[in-house]
């Protein structure tokens, strides 16, 4: 397996990717707001709550579709452990239960 999903020492969930491309990349749980680098490009961003199996087992899937587009499109993995975390980094996004939520950006525009 190329990533790991654990919690840090504040029980703040985190995934750690190994062996990777380039243009998938983990990001941190509960942000202030969304990322710089989340502005630019055309960007895939998978968020995911951490104690879901299925959600967990997603990852693979997100990491094989990256890789079909050959760094045409770059991913973000994003745990979750509640749902009203999802807002400072995508307002408007609307988390009706079910997971894990993907979310595509193109040229800084969120849809």
């Amino acid at each position: 397996m190329s990533y790991k999903v654990t919690c840090d020492q504040e029980d703040c969930p985190r995934i750690t990717l190994t062996d990777e491309s380039p243009y998938s990349h983990a990001l941190a749980a509960a942000p202030s707001m969304r990322e710089p680098e989340l502005n630019t490009g055309n960007r895939l961003v998978m968020a995911f709550a951490v104690w879901s199996i299925p959600d967990n087992l997603a990852i693979q899937t997100a990491l094989d579709v990256a890789k079909c587009f050959g760094g045409k499109l770059n991913l973000g993995l994003r745990p979750f452990d509640d749902a009203e975390e999802l807002g400072a980094w995508c307002p408007g996004l609307e988390y009706g239960g079910q997971s894990p939520l993907w979310c595509c950006s193109v040229m800084a525009r969120y849809v």
